[in-house]
């Protein structure tokens, strides 16, 4: 009867084997039509974008524009490392200038723009000009009809990085909080906003809980997360009847809705990218200007004051040196791990040993005085040991109190 019952277990445990293996497997089928559904769509945006830029250059013809007359638009990517506008010099010398800018038109400042398109060609320009390149003053330009506030620039710079590999996780994670903060209704009371912080800033720590809280609802009821990945390619009316048949509240309900116009995952953007928010902003110029790899900034993201028992100009001074190792060394994430573990453990140690000292010098303290023989003292001493004992009293008094 045993072997029979342990036969039966096997049988057992092979079948939930295999139907684990199969889930596993069609997970890993969803993800990749994801993936190739995503690249098709950065296609087919790039390619919408470049016929877009001969449309322009056949009704209008280009341009040549100053590069001093040419600003930055307030678009989602904000990393333009060394690294890649390098890489643009030598393009510009070895090939020239490839593509023309998208400008658009700065309404309040004739014959001044602003970038639709061509940020890392127009900042190579400005670096060649500075190493006395003279012919890179101005450059090719088409002008841009499509004239709108930061927000619209934001929307259309977003939509066409977005899952390019120019936009990293911190670039990703800033842009979407933005666009959500912008386009859903979040009720901010004054108590939420914390001091100094603006009513945006107390909307973008709103949004953060809510998206991870959403995301645990999610993990927890398999059949919804199914749904959820099921529905992105459905209409604004489908996917709303949806949501609300999933009992999700307004507020959620708009959020995932700006989530699945911009083709984001939510519990991928809520593991991968959100955490970058949080990040101080020494990491963030590393990341930005320094190419620190954002899966490297994350673990170094624990290095925080608290954790570390230092001040915050400390807690800089210890992950800048930390950088510098991850950069030098090329260490990978899991290097970089344990080379974050190695740091608060050691400044873990120097945190235990004050604790021990004190925690000696409070035991000697009471067995002493457990072991006063008070009776044999003389009178001027008891009365002398008696005014230090009431002035530590007080002390201890004040201290209780606080």
């Amino acid at each position: 009867m045993a072997k029979r019952h342990s036969v039966a277990n096997l049988i057992e445990e092979d079948f939930d084997s295999a139907l684990a293996a199969k889930k596993r497997h069609d997970t890993i089928q969803n993800l990749r039509q994801q993936l190739d559904l995503t690249q098709k769509e950065v296609e087919k945006r790039e390619q919408l974008l470049n016929e877009f830029r001969s449309q322009l250059e056949q009704r209008n013809g280009k341009i040549l524009v100053p590069i001093s007359h040419i600003v930055p638009s307030d678009q989602c990517r904000k990393t333009f490392t060394e690294a890649v506008i390098l890489k643009r010099v030598e393009s510009l010398r070895r090939e020239g200038q490839l593509d023309s800018l998208i400008l658009i038109p700065l309404i309040d400042q004739p014959n001044r723009y602003q970038l639709e398109d061509g940020e890392v060609t127009w900042r190579a320009a400005k670096y060649l000009v500075e190493a006395g390149e003279g012919k890179w003053q101005s450059l090719e330009a088409v002008i841009s009809p499509l004239v709108g506030d930061s927000r619209d620039i934001h929307r259309r710079s977003l939509l066409h990085h977005l899952h390019s590999e120019s936009l990293n996780s911190l670039d990703r994670a800033e842009s979407i909080i933005r666009e959500l903060n912008w386009s859903v209704d979040l009720e901010i009371d004054e108590a939420e906003i914390e001091a100094g912080q603006s009513r945006f800033e107390a909307g973008v720590v709103k949004l953060k809980k809510i998206l991870r809280n959403l995301d645990y609802q999610f993990r927890k009821n398999e059949a919804a997360h199914y749904i959820l990945q099921q529905i992105d390619r459905a209409t604004r009316e489908e996917q709303q009847l949806t949501l609300e048949q999933l009992e999700l509240n307004p507020l959620q309900i708009e959020i995932i809705l700006v989530l699945l116009d911009f083709q984001i995952e939510l519990h991928s953007f809520v593991a991968n990218d959100l955490a970058m928010i949080s990040l101080p902003d020494d990491l963030k110029q590393a990341v930005r200007q320094r190419d620190l790899p954002c899966h490297q900034a994350k673990a170094l993201g624990k290095l925080t004051a608290k954790k570390l028992n230092k001040d915050e100009s400390e807690a800089i001074e210890i992950r800048t040196k930390a950088v510098e190792r991850v950069l030098s060394d090329a260490l990978s994430v899991r290097d970089t791990r344990k080379l974050v573990a190695e740091i608060l453990s050691q400044h873990e140690g120097e945190k235990s040993k004050p604790k021990e000292k004190t925690s000696e010098q409070y035991q000697q303290v009471k067995q002493s005085l457990s072991k006063l023989a008070v009776k044999q003292l003389k009178s001027t001493q008891l009365k002398s040991l008696k005014k230090e004992m009431e002035k530590k009293l007080e002390e201890i008094d004040s201290l209780l109190e606080n």
